[in-house]
């Protein structure tokens, strides 16, 4: 298993919220200034599909959804399969329908809706 660390934050988007929650190329733009060291290890892309946006700070990135963070990403880490791992009962999470292969879960055609006892406010 992947040592990632993962924590819930308080920290508020200096961004609109709702904008970051329904549109993914919002958050892939938080993405700007992603440090080069991070982007050998895992894409904005792929992380902005599973919920996430860019902190600013070394490799951050904070769920628009749940607000839980994950950092110090390795190589081989899959960030929907990671977001899942630590934060189980984030809206966007159980928004997502699981799969057998786990890079699947970045892709927009394996949402499904109503199959998951979450509910998404925004």
């Amino acid at each position: 298993m992947l040592d990632i660390s993962a924590e819930r934050c308080l920290d508020v988007s200096p961004r609109d919220s709702v904008e970051l929650r329904s549109k993914r190329m919002t958050r892939v733009a938080t993405f700007y200034d992603w440090p080069s060291s991070a982007k050998s290890v895992v894409r904005p892309l792929q992380l902005a599909a599973a919920g996430f946006w860019y902190t600013g700070e070394v490799d951050r990135v904070q769920c628009a959804f749940c607000r839980g963070c994950l950092r110090n990403w390795k190589p081989g880490a899959i960030p929907a399969e990671e977001h899942r791992r630590h934060f189980p009962d984030c809206p966007f999470v159980c928004s997502v329908e699981p799969a057998a292969d786990a890079a699947a879960l970045s892709r927009p055609s394996a949402r499904s809706k109503g199959k998951c006892a979450c509910v998404l406010l925004i």
